[in-house]
């Protein structure tokens, strides 16, 4: 490895040590001819070329065990550690730097940790990719199982939102199959300045510019908690990180592909100068306390104003809260009730519509219902209040709903009612 005066690291792939790897697995990874020639892996002296390097020292350091357990204060409040955890591992420098910190963290703590892959099987060496992760890990004495993503008739699809959802549908089955109530994933701070620009470049607005939160939940499985401890983690950091455990990881050559708007975003960044990502970092923190502040206010508007049916699953608020709300408040509340009943996330210009009609039925005291993401909006001018709730029986409502995250929460950005 040579450091060169733009501050970028170099390397010359070499071939996997396979000391620690068993003669089946072996012959099953490197069965196929062509499998060098688009995929390597990384040797415990050699970090990945997609790996930014600032020039700064503390950028090499690898992520220590204090630091990783204050990283995961913020995912645990009162130090309430779960009795057990799942965690997503791809085999990328990222997630295996997350399980190894998880494993010895869970270990002190008597947590039951269940390491887990998901063979999207788009590529045709993702069963083989599989394959090594599960032996690199069951080595160290780490659970571990492959999920296999089923796409039954439909054709595999390439794009990365399709495959997200989907993949973190089968994590987040697995986690519910087994009384999990955390997935971790290893969304680093790469990913938090990615999210920003993407989301910058379709006109997000300032809840979706604040990006990625510490803790979220699943919508199919709101009980479960997902986890993000190294979104101010650099990439290069982990990198280090898996170093220093001897670690070798997989590189995936379609997050350098040009095709995917994410990837093109990646590589704007990395040629970018360091202080620009410092200068988001911040602004996504200024986002961040923004949308917490909105929200803050937004309970002490409606805390008598709002009602929600935690048996059926459905809300009641008075018209008079809509005509102390600005638009963007508004939007704020609409999104949180139409994403807690049917997880959908409808447009902006339909939120716009449908405050801009609601407004003009209180005005006018008139009837008026409208349906945007599944969720119906019926105003009664008798009653001066409105009624929403889903169109369409869903399994999952009644349980979302009577979960915390529609619950009266102290601290952090999610809305509560």
């Amino acid at each position: 490895v040579s450091t060169q005066s733009t501050g970028m690291l170099t390397f010359k792939p070499r071939p996997l040590l396979l000391s620690s790897i068993s003669k089946t697995t072996r012959l099953s990874f490197f069965s196929r001819p062509n499998f060098w020639k688009r995929y390597y892996v990384s040797v415990p002296q050699i970090v990945s070329e997609n790996i930014h390097y600032t020039g700064r020292e503390e950028d090499s350091l690898p992520v220590e065990k204090e630091e990783f357990e204050k990283l995961l204060n913020p995912c645990f409040q009162k130090k309430a550690f779960p009795r057990s955890l799942v965690v997503a591992v791809s085999g990328g420098c990222d997630s295996l730097a997350l399980c190894l910190l998880l494993d010895v963290w869970a270990k002190e703590k008597s947590i039951d940790l269940f390491a887990t892959t998901v063979d999207h099987r788009i590529r045709s060496e993702s069963t083989e990719e599989a394959g090594l992760v599960h032996s690199w890990l069951s080595n160290r004495g780490i659970s571990h199982s492959v999920l296999t993503l089923d796409w039954g008739s439909e054709a595999p699809s390439t794009k990365m939102d399709v495959l997200r959802r989907k993949r973190l549908f089968l994590l987040g089955n697995f986690a519910y199959s087994r009384s999990v109530p955390v997935l971790a994933l290893a969304h680093h701070a790469g990913d938090q300045l990615e999210t920003f620009f993407i989301r910058f470049s379709c006109y997000s607005n300032v809840d979706g510019l604040a990006c990625m939160e510490p803790v979220s939940h699943l919508y199919q499985h709101p009980m479960i908690a997902v986890a993000r401890p190294l979104l101010s983690i650099s990439k290069s950091r982990l990198a280090a990180t898996c170093l220093k455990h001897s670690q070798p990881w997989i590189e995936d050559p379609s997050n350098s592909q040009i095709k995917y708007f994410r990837s093109r975003v990646r590589l704007g960044i990395q040629s970018a100068p360091s202080e620009l990502a410092e200068d988001i970092s911040r602004l996504i923190d200024s986002c961040d306390n923004l949308v917490a502040e909105n929200n803050d206010r937004l309970r002490s508007l409606f805390r008598y104003r709002l009602e929600l049916d935690r048996r059926f699953g459905f809300f009641t608020l008075y018209s008079q809260l809509m005509i102390d709300l600005n638009f963007s408040l508004a939007f704020r509340l609409f999104g949180h009730m139409v994403q807690s009943l049917s997880g959908r996330r409808p447009k902006l210009s339909q939120y716009q519509r449908l405050y801009s009609e609601l407004m003009n039925a209180i005005s006018s005291r008139s009837p008026y219902n409208c349906s945007i993401g599944f969720c119906l909006f019926e105003y009664s001018p008798r009653k001066s209040i409105i009624h929403v709730s889903r169109q369409t029986p869903y399994k999952h409502a009644i349980q979302a709903v009577s979960y915390t995250h529609l619950r009266a929460h102290e601290t952090g950005r999610n809305l509560v009612c």
